[in-house]
């Protein structure tokens, strides 16, 4: 067996990695050529990784330009063997449908923290946002993951 297929996640280990964390790097093609990366909070909606954001983000024009998109969601730690990830390769889908925004916002957030209520009171209600927001969904076209504390001490 190869390195590379030894650090492979199974399909349902990369399910259960993503629904346990909220937060990914994303990337998008900027205009000038460069990579634009982001830090941003996601949920799967289904088995798609998918997220909110303004209209008029820098990252949503790159992706009106160019839908591709990369998304990293990983964990690091004190040992090279403490590294698992899963990068996402694919195409932006992005819905303005408010029918269907609303749906995606109500429906579960799963590893997301929930609002303290404090930040819950100052929330805008979904009328006066949803003109200025949109819904971004992956659509993978290729997955890669590893797992290197399977490893062991042979790292």
């Amino acid at each position: 067996m190869s390195r590379r297929d030894a650090i492979r996640m199974t399909d349902a280990e990369i399910g259960t990695f993503l629904r346990s964390h909220w937060l990914m790097v994303m990337g998008t093609n900027g205009k000038d050529g460069f990579p634009h990366l982001v830090t941003i909070a996601y949920k799967l909606w289904g088995d798609r990784i998918s997220f909110s954001s303004y209209r008029k983000a820098q990252k949503i024009k790159n992706l009106e330009r160019d839908p591709r998109i990369s998304c990293l969601v990983e964990t690091v730690g004190e040992q090279y063997g403490d590294i698992k990830a899963v990068l996402v390769h694919g195409a932006a889908r992005l819905i303005t449908d408010a029918t269907e925004y609303r749906e995606w916002r109500e429906s579960e957030w799963g590893q997301l923290p929930r609002p303290s209520d404090e930040h819950a009171k100052g929330a805008k209600p979904f009328e006066e946002i949803v003109d200025k927001r949109l819904l971004v969904v992956v659509e993978p076209e290729r997955v890669t993951s590893w797992d290197h504390s399977r490893l062991g001490d042979s790292s």
